[in-house]
């Protein structure tokens, strides 16, 4: 699985979000290797479409679940 970060660039202040406000940071749909469910992309869809509409990104975000990212020492600076 993924982490999925989506920043609002505040461009539209019609909705009142800050520049680059974070939105959106879950998962990118409810399939799991174990659970057979289809890769469809749904809650990422539907926070993308609320930041392109101006809409309110619901605040029900399931974390995003997997492998962890790794850092190699020599390259975290």
């Amino acid at each position: 699985m993924y982490i999925l970060i989506i920043l609002s660039s505040g461009a539209n202040s019609v909705d009142g979000r800050r520049p680059f406000q974070l939105v959106y940071h879950g998962q990118f749909d409810d399939s799991r290797p174990s659970n057979n469910l289809p890769v469809t992309g749904r809650d990422i869809r539907l926070a993308i479409e609320c930041v392109l509409s101006g809409q309110p990104v619901s605040s029900n975000q399931k974390p995003s679940v997997g492998c962890s990212i790794k850092w190699h020492p020599q390259t975290v600076q």
